[in-house]
């Protein structure tokens, strides 16, 4: 895989997380698009389909109930697809690796959200200041940080 993929492919996963959140989440962001989308980036499509598949009928069943959080689907299509067409392999490739990648995923989830709880005073103070400014460049810095972690491991990986 070339630095110019790595990056393609980071990008990807920043646009359609983004566009995931913001627009309510349509779907567009599963292991059934991502496989495809890979496997365009690098050269096979079909394989990306077939590990892209492969990849969504394991995280179907992977929700998160109560308090849980489930492992990170997406993280997993992405590096298991990428790593199955980079390697000359299948889909039961792209799963098995799908499934360890998912849980850093989750890993880097976790760590995005423990970075956002310390905006909370920063929040509180805004309001009170009546600085409104503030509270919509935090409010962007919010909205993107959750995905950085995801990517930056999609890059290195």
């Amino acid at each position: 895989m070339s630095l110019l993929q790595a990056v393609l492919l980071t990008v990807v996963v920043l646009v359609l997380g983004w566009a995931e959140m913001w627009f309510a989440f349509p779907m567009i962001c599963s292991p059934l698009v991502l496989g495809p989308v890979v496997g365009l980036i690098l050269g096979d499509p079909v394989t990306g389909v077939l590990c892209g598949a492969a990849c969504q009928i394991f995280f179907l069943a992977s929700v998160g109930l109560g308090g849980t959080t489930p492992p990170d689907g997406n993280t997993g299509a992405v590096l298991g697809t990428a790593f199955a067409i980079a390697m000359g392999q299948g889909p039961e490739v792209a799963v098995v690796i799908g499934i360890l990648a998912s849980y850093i995923g989750q890993f880097f989830f976790y760590l995005s959200t423990q970075l956002k709880s310390g905006d909370n005073r920063k929040i509180e103070r805004y309001i009170r200041e009546g600085n409104d400014k503030a509270l919509i460049r935090l409010h962007w810095r919010s909205a993107l940080l959750p995905m950085l972690p995801g990517a930056a491991a999609n890059f290195i990986l």
